[in-house]
């Protein structure tokens, strides 16, 4: 299943183009708000106003 994430992985790179895009953060703003605690964005461009969490599709 994370051959899944890795295609969507690309499929979005390539929309974002152009955009710069962060892999693999954690931003102060993103918290759960039942523990309070951070969660983490598998992709992230704050200039296209797109953030991306693949849910159960990587690998552990």
């Amino acid at each position: 299943m994370w051959q899944t994430a890795l295609g969507w992985r690309e499929i979005l790179t390539r929309i974002l183009e152009g955009f710069v895009i962060e892999a693999n953060v954690t931003p102060a703003w993103l918290r759960n708000p039942g523990t309070n605690r951070l969660l983490k964005l598998d992709l992230y461009s704050p200039e296209a106003g797109v953030a991306v969490r693949f849910i159960g599709l990587g690998p552990t």
